[in-house]
């Protein structure tokens, strides 16, 4: 039986809000070079490659979108590095940001995140990563994941 495969690295938090909201969406637009294996009911295998919370995000919108998944992970337990992870997601205008009256702004966390990068970050996915930040953590605590205690991570002045 020959699958699709979706290949999503784990490359830390930024890898993570992508896969959750500029990877998964892609999965709709991409023109396959030749048509999609099917299974048993017509539906797309897809192979999701690392159980990190990129992995599991990619899996878990693949299978709302009618995929029969299988996630492979290299370790014990699923959950990667985010698993890992003691500081949560950045993130601006959260729900727990205005509930707290952060004064944190979307300009205020697209400088903090250029100036950590000391000129390496790609500006355009800076700009994507701080756009949907939002979005993405709403999305992780609509599967219970709780990220509502605040904190100032390194390079970022507000929290």
């Amino acid at each position: 039986m020959q699958s699709s495969i979706l290949w999503v690295g784990v490359l830390g938090i930024l890898s993570a809000l992508l896969a959750a909201l500029v990877v998964v969406p892609l999965l709709d637009q991409r023109q396959p070079t030749a048509a999609p294996a099917k299974v048993d009911g017509g539906v797309p295998t897809v192979v999701v490659v690392g159980g990190g919370l990129a992995g599991m995000t990619a899996a878990l919108e693949a299978e709302r979108n009618g995929a029969i998944v299988v996630l492979l992970e290299k370790e014990r337990n699923t959950g990667g590095n985010s698993a890992k992870a003691s500081s949560g997601i950045n993130g601006v205008h959260t729900k727990a940001q205005l509930e707290a009256g952060s004064p944190d702004t979307y300009d205020a966390f697209l400088a903090d995140t250029l100036e950590s990068g000391h000129g390496l970050c790609n500006t355009e996915l800076a700009k994507q990563l701080v756009n949907s930040s939002t979005e993405a953590i709403d999305y992780l605590s609509g599967f219970d994941v709780d990220l509502t205690s605040l904190s100032q991570c390194g390079g970022h002045k507000v929290h």
